[in-house]
């Protein structure tokens, strides 16, 4: 590079990481006011916890203890069912066996009574010789030895001697007989006729006799045999009828038992389900107490999470892809925002846009608030304008001033005139200002001090009193005797305060957003709305502060109040801080002299930017400035890490340049892909500009996978200043060799334009 007076701050910022750092810090800072309430309600909170698991313990021990005797009762519930049901079937066993015993003693009845006669036999009726058995009356039994023996009566000996009698009969009758078919003597046919007729009939009579011993016998057998089967069923039915009571008495001392069982198993159920009701009162009461410290630590909690989205929303609005202002162009749009108490202690701080060419110079910035509206301006509460020139100039019909100034007036009631009257000393405005008024209270006095870009202009101490009003404080607008006025440029990060701010505090807020509860902030608009998000309502700004004094915007249709991307962040200029040095680059081909700076990790959030200075009239326009990494020497730009550099326009002829734009590119080839396979992960094109002098340029790629190049805080061509990949394609390029920028590095003093500057000597 050649003729390049190159002002270099280069930042690699893990997501911002200076501003966001700040805001992180002011986050562990302003956490303490809430660190007591927190620790009181987690300490309510797990007091109550322990409480709660205490009585849910012995909620569950009663609970258990009232299941162990539910299950003991049920157990005694079943065993009584079943006492009862083994009582009633034994009671039938029992009667059964009544009824089989009654059955009996009727068979032995019957029995003894189905002979004749048989029936008025009884013990002392008996006489000697004669038998029980009926059958048997006929012979004699001997002399009974007494009333009681009679059932021991048996005539089977009888009956046997007869047999013996009939059979020695028999056998001498048939002796006869067979005498008689052989006869030793002779006799006659009657003789013998006669003999055999009566041999023959007697020995008929001793079979019949003999026969009906027998017959007799059988059914004597018989009968005693029923008799005793009778005896035995109805001696058998007693036992059974015995066993029966026995198993019946059993079976009712078990039921009764079992009832006794069954009663002490109700009482305990009883009175353990009584505990389990004291228990689980005492538990809901633990619960309630729980739930309300544990609603009362959510609370605080939230409040916890509320400020964490905060810091996260402003780490966000720190992204330079997230950064909004508001755009009045003076044609009727104004804002209005809540009343706040500005008769003690108070500052008012905002950035403001005006850029002479670009902005409507009959229409100055101006923020007010009026006491009644269309009155003088002395009747104003304040009144900050910016002013064109001398008031000649800046009566005429067609404005063109060589230099501005800011106006600050409070009207007083106690005087004709102002309270406080202050003017800056004249700038020449070309985009962003840092404008602050902070009034600070000395005692019977106050000191009032006017900044401009962090640096004090002007202060003045007064004692006048001040209005107030319940009137809106308008931006863009006021309305006095002559008239209403509006204002047309961009404001961003406006913050009322109610307590004075330092230079230090000043100068070391205005480059950074704020998370809205530090201490007395009183309102503060970031004008960061986002319209497609749904909890966005239109005209509405958001106040970020505690104080939620959220504004109204109001247009006519045709001229609507615009957000636009702000940039004030990385804006330059005015808002410039001093260096001693900058890099003057004056290299040739011959001498290949460049500076290196550290390798960094490109493949998370990171931004780059620096302020430059380059003259399309003095400097080599052959050679534009670069900076870039990349991963090997001798390799084409889509295997570069980066590549960011100045180009001019219109391209070909670098004699014929009338503007220039910055490019950003970031490799997608690795060392494996073949050439004709490469492209560009990132290719971003800044906005065309006029190089005049000091320039700045910033890239800042997000962990969300989108990418901005802003050309002095502005990306107006979207189409090509800002890119978006899907984050699955985002596979960046990493290198451990240095950054390289410039060649032929000499020292030269400059102004070094950036806030993260950084002076370099060589």
């Amino acid at each position: 590079m050649r003729g390049i007076l190159f002002v270099f701050a280069l930042i690699l910022l893990a997501g911002g990481a200076s501003a966001q750092d700040h805001s992180i810090s002011e986050f562990a800072a302003a956490k303490t006011h809430l660190q007591s309430e927190l620790d009181t309600a987690k300490s309510t909170k797990l007091s109550a916890e322990s409480n709660l698991n205490t009585r849910r313990s012995e909620m569950e021990t009663k609970q258990a203890n009232h299941k162990a005797k539910e299950e003991a009762f049920l157990v005694a519930q079943d065993n009584y069912w079943k006492a009862v049901k083994d009582y009633d079937e034994k009671v039938e066993i029992r009667k059964q066996r009544d009824e089989e015993l009654d059955a009996a003693t009727s068979a032995l009845d019957a029995a003894m009574d189905q002979r004749d006669g048989c029936a008025g036999y009884s013990p002392s009726g008996l006489t000697a010789g004669m038998c029980i058995e009926c059958i048997d009356e006929s012979y004699e039994c001997g002399p009974l030895s007494s009333p009681s023996s009679w059932s021991s009566c048996s005539c089977n000996p009888k009956r046997d001697m007869y047999r013996a009698k009939y059979d020695a009969e028999l056998q001498f009758t048939r002796d006869v007989q067979f005498s008689l078919a052989y006869p030793e003597t002779i006799q006659t046919y009657e003789e013998i006729t006669e003999a055999k007729t009566y041999v023959d009939a007697l020995e008929s009579e001793l079979s019949a006799n003999r026969t009906a011993v027998d017959t007799e016998q059988s059914r004597h057998d018989a009968y005693i045999a029923e008799l005793q089967a009778a005896k035995d069923a109805a001696t058998f039915a007693l036992t059974g009828l015995g066993q029966a009571q026995e198993q019946e008495a059993s079976a009712l001392a078990v039921r009764d038992s079992a009832l006794t069982t069954l009663n002490n198993a109700k009482d305990d159920l009883e009175e353990t389900g009584a505990e389990l009701k004291i228990a689980v009162s005492v538990y809901n009461g633990a619960q309630i107490d729980y739930d309300a410290a544990q609603a009362t630590y959510e609370g605080v909690l939230r409040q916890w999470r509320e400020k964490i989205e905060s810091v996260k929303e402003t780490l966000a609005a720190q992204d330079a892809s997230a950064g909004l202002s508001l755009q009045f162009d003076g044609l009727g749009g104004y804002l209005e925002v809540p009343t706040v108490n500005l008769r003690t202690e108070f500052a008012i701080e905002s950035w403001i846009y005006f850029d002479p060419v670009r902005s409507d110079r009959r229409n100055l910035p101006v923020i007010a608030q009026a006491r009644t509206e269309g009155g003088d301006l002395n009747k104003f509460v304040f009144v900050l304008r910016l002013r064109g020139g001398p008031s000649a100039e800046e009566e005429s019909a067609n404005p063109d001033y060589q230099y501005y100034y800011w106006d600050f007036k409070m009207g007083s009631p106690s005087s004709p005139g102002y309270a406080v009257e202050m003017q800056s000393n004249p700038i020449r405005p070309s985009g962003w200002m840092h404008v602050a008024i902070s009034v600070e209270d000395l005692g019977p006095k106050y000191n009032a001090k006017f900044y401009i870009n962090g640096d004090l202009h002007f202060t003045r101490g007064f004692s006048a009193d001040r209005w107030s009003s319940k009137l809106p404080i308008t931006i863009m607008k006021y309305h006095d005797s002559k008239g209403i006025h509006y204002g047309s440029g961009r404001i961003d990060e406006l913050r009322i305060w109610n307590g004075k701010r330092t230079a230090e505090e000043i100068r070391d807020n205005m480059h950074i957003s704020m998370n809205g509860w530090q201490q007395p902030l009183r309102s503060y608009y970031k004008f960061n709305e986002d319209q497609t998000l749904p909890e966005y309502v239109p005209d509405v700004v958001r106040d970020w502060s505690d104080m939620r004094l959220d504004g109204k915007l109001h247009y006519p249709p045709s001229h609507p109040v615009k957000y636009v991307r702000s940039g004030v962040f990385e804006a330059t200029g005015s808002a410039a801080r001093s260096s001693e040095y900058a890099l003057y680059f004056n290299s040739t081909s011959e001498l290949q002299n460049y500076v290196e700076v550290p390798a960094f990790d490109m493949s998370g959030d990171f931004t780059v930017e620096f302020a430059f200075n380059f003259d399309l009239d003095y400097d080599d326009k052959t050679r534009l400035p670069l900076i870039s990494q990349s991963v090997r020497d001798g390799t084409t730009r889509e295997r570069f890490v980066f590549v960011m550099e100045l180009h001019g326009y219109p391209e070909g002829d670098p004699e014929s340049y009338t503007d220039m734009y910055w490019s950003f590119k970031m490799g997608d080839c690795a060392e494996e892909t073949p050439q004709e396979d490469c492209s560009y992960l990132y290719e971003l094109r800044g906005d065309r500009f006029m190089p005049d002098g000091w320039g700045h340029v910033a890239v800042t790629v997000s962990r969300n996978s989108i990418a901005y190049i802003y050309t002095n805080g502005d990306c107006v061509d979207t189409a090509q200043c800002r890119a978006q990949i899907p984050p699955e394609q985002d596979q960046r390029l990493v290198s451990t060799r240095p950054i390289t920028i410039g060649r032929l590095v000499s020292v030269r003093r400059a102004k070094c334009v950036g806030f993260l500057c950084f002076p370099f000597s060589g």
